[in-house]
């Protein structure tokens, strides 16, 4: 499995960071480190991958309010396409990447994950595969901490399975706060054998 850049466009406290890698990192099948925080646009990309305790007692970043087409570019000229990387022995995902905002930096509780879908134009073939002619779109969704790494790890290994998952609202589904709920894994006794207050089941089909 790919490890996934992370990108602060607020201030983050180490308290927010701290939740945002233990939250997300809880489920038993969750590796202990997927994410990489990515400091500054002009550091270059490299390991190693987060950890607890931090390392530093605060943490200025260099993506303060960048847009989501920076975020989007910073990946196709410094993620996408390669494939080694300084201080990791791994791969870093090309497609996906998560983001911690003010609304993080607020909430302490929810992050955006972003995942790159690539397809032909309308009027191709149907068996057509053109890498010249493949249109990119970013999709972009607003999750708990908690969710993070099922999320962009699902889209990550087959994003076609994973967004069928998402099409069943009693599964998944967006909640009154622009929240992607996701009970068919919040459920599940034994990833989640301690977890309180389960967030409840979608609307019935």
């Amino acid at each position: 499995m790919s490890a996934f850049l992370v990108f602060c466009t607020a201030e983050m406290s180490n308290e927010t960071i701290t939740a945002f890698q233990t939250q997300s990192t809880s489920a038993r099948s969750a590796p202990e480190s997927p994410w990489i925080l990515q400091k500054t646009p002009s550091e270059g990309v490299h390991g190693p991958e987060l950890t607890l305790p931090l390392p530093d007692p605060s943490f200025p970043t260099g993506f303060k309010d960048a847009t989501p087409e920076a975020l989007q570019k910073f990946m196709e000229e410094n993620v996408i396409g390669r494939h080694a990387f300084p201080d990791y022995r791994g791969s870093i995902a090309w497609n996906e990447f998560v983001v911690l905002d003010s609304r993080s930096a607020e909430d302490n509780n929810t992050c955006v994950v972003y995942h790159r879908v690539q397809s032909m134009p309308d009027d191709s073939a149907g068996d057509e595969w053109d890498a010249e002619k493949l249109i990119s779109e970013w999709r972009v969704w607003r999750v708990k901490f908690l969710m993070a790494w099922w999320l962009i790890a699902g889209l990550n290994n087959n994003d076609d399975v994973m967004l069928d998952v998402m099409e069943d609202e009693k599964d998944t589904y967006t909640d009154k706060d622009g929240v992607l709920q996701m009970p068919y894994m919040e459920h599940d006794e034994h990833e989640y054998p301690d977890l309180q207050n389960r967030v409840p089941w979608g609307p019935a089909p």
